[in-house]
């Protein structure tokens, strides 16, 4: 990178760049060591200084060698000034979630105690947040649920681990969204896409919604699949089209989405099938997208599992919002030993869930969405829902 080296005459201390430098005949030596010794602090000084603050700090660029020289870092002001508003943006968007979880809660239950006072008690919150921390709940949500419960319950009933526990299941319950599995008018047509990442199971919760569906007396089911990237992607809806004699229908375009669609006029309920896409591969994603946003309604369900990172969650719901979410599902939550992941969808996404699944097995390990089951496996240690 390059350097700049800076030689300057002190007079009065390393602040008072103000009295004109020595004449160069005059600096020794010695001199001169020390002046570079004090531009060096004083660069230090300056790094020191350098704070993420709204309000500037104040650094030696005031004194006149600079002014004389220029600004020696001139980049260094443009990235803190980006950096800041990063800091800010991510703040804003925090305190808005928080918000929303609050209201949530809020709105879905009444205080239990009318005559306490809106004071929160002085007590450390973090004896309270460690349950949810332990439940797999990010840290931000969980203190918006610790902070509640300090509204809403007694010091001596949030000492009770047993009641604490099951507030907080309660709580959870009010935040969770789900959507009613309940089918299409006998004059309307269900079509219901499954869309999301590679390797969430998408193709297989596809095969356990038809089998479900069968098992509640719809037998008029079409499958179609415009999975035309994965080796066997094909061949694995059509064995399970074999299975339940469901017809299968593949499609490489758009308009042959639209004559599959037609082909399928008759049927009560068509699940579509896509190639998995990965969230940082913007034109797959709106490729997927050009499918989806013909004339015709098409519930799309982001599939996401269980087993995903935070971020990643909060990066694939932003990536596959331009396609439009109108429904979650959360697979694989077998393989998890904390479900706290599930909690975090639904303050990324005001989606609600319409299905869990919790193992291969082709169709029982499925589950129609309801909050309290969710609440329940977030909460309960051994990830299962009380019977």
């Amino acid at each position: 990178k390059p350097m700049l080296e800076i030689t300057a005459a002190v007079d009065g201390g390393i602040r008072k760049f103000r009295q004109p430098a020595q004449p160069k005949s005059t600096v020794t030596t010695k001199t001169a060591s020390k002046m570079q010794e004090t531009a060096a602090a004083s660069m230090m000084t300056y790094n020191r200084t350098m704070t993420i603050d709204k309000t500037p700090a104040k650094t030696v660029t005031d004194c006149s060698v600079f002014d004389r020289v220029g600004d020696p870092l001139p980049d260094i002001h443009e990235e803190v000034s980006e950096l800041k508003e990063i800091v800010l943006k991510l703040t804003e968007n925090i305190s808005e979630k928080q918000n929303t979880t609050w209201q949530r809660l809020s709105s879905g239950r009444k205080t239990r105690d009318s005559s306490s006072p809106d004071t929160s008690p002085a007590v450390s919150l973090d004896q309270y947040i460690t349950p949810l921390l332990e439940r797999g709940i990010n840290l931000d949500t969980a203190r918006t649920i610790a902070e509640f419960s300090e509204k809403e319950l007694s010091d001596h009933d949030r000492d009770d681990n047993v009641l604490l526990s099951s507030f907080y299941t309660d709580s959870i319950e009010d935040i969770i969204e789900v959507a009613p599995d309940e089918p299409a008018a006998p004059s309307e047509q269900r079509r219901i896409a499954f869309i999301g990442p590679t390797g969430v199971g998408k193709t297989t919760t596809l095969a356990k919604v038809a089998a479900s569906h069968m098992a509640k007396g719809i037998k008029s089911i079409g499958l179609i699949t415009i999975d035309t990237y994965r080796i066997a992607a094909i061949e694995q809806l059509k064995v399970y089209g074999k299975i339940m004699r469901l017809p299968v229908e593949v499609v490489i375009s758009p308009d042959q989405l639209q004559d599959a669609l037609d082909k399928f006029h008759d049927k009560e309920l068509i699940l579509i099938d896509t190639a998995g896409r990965s969230p940082r591969d913007h034109l797959s994603i709106n490729e997927l997208g050009s499918y989806l946003s013909g004339g015709i309604p098409i519930e799309k369900h982001l599939v996401l599992s269980a087993t995903t990172r935070e971020e990643e969650i909060c990066q694939i719901i932003d990536r596959f919002s331009p396609i439009g979410i109108d429904h979650t599902i959360v697979t694989k939550i077998d393989e998890c030993d904390t479900l706290g992941i599930i909690l975090d969808v639904q303050t990324q996404t005001p989606a609600p869930f319409s299905y869990i699944t919790n193992g291969q097995r082709v169709p029982e390990d499925i589950m129609v969405a309801e909050s309290r089951m969710i609440a329940e496996l977030i909460m309960t240690p051994e990830g299962s829902p009380t019977p």
